[in-house]
């Protein structure tokens, strides 16, 4: 049984579309298949983002920095984290 996959479509910039068309000339695929590839090896970071922003938009700081942590590892987390902590305070 085939599944079908959902499409979108996309509105590129120039300089994006071009970098793309090169990589699909590169490998000898559609830039559709590309494109794919590149966002299926992604995904686990996108739903990472995901669970940060919605984490950060109901005020669960925690929640957003074990996001974070996952995403980039304690080090980065715990550097970001403390920039938008002095960010909060100078506003």
């Amino acid at each position: 049984m085939t599944t079908k996959m959902r499409r979108i479509q996309v509105c590129l910039p120039d300089s994006l579309a071009a970098a793309l068309a090169d990589l699909a000339d590169a490998e000898n695929k559609p830039i559709s298949k590309v494109m794919v590839a590149m966002l299926s090896e992604m995904e686990p970071q996108i739903r990472d983002l995901a669970t940060y922003a919605r984490s950060v938009k109901a005020g669960k700081m925690d929640e957003a920095k074990q996001a974070l942590v996952h995403m980039l590892g304690n080090s980065m987390a715990e550097l970001l984290v403390e920039e938008r902590n002095a960010k909060r305070s100078k506003s």
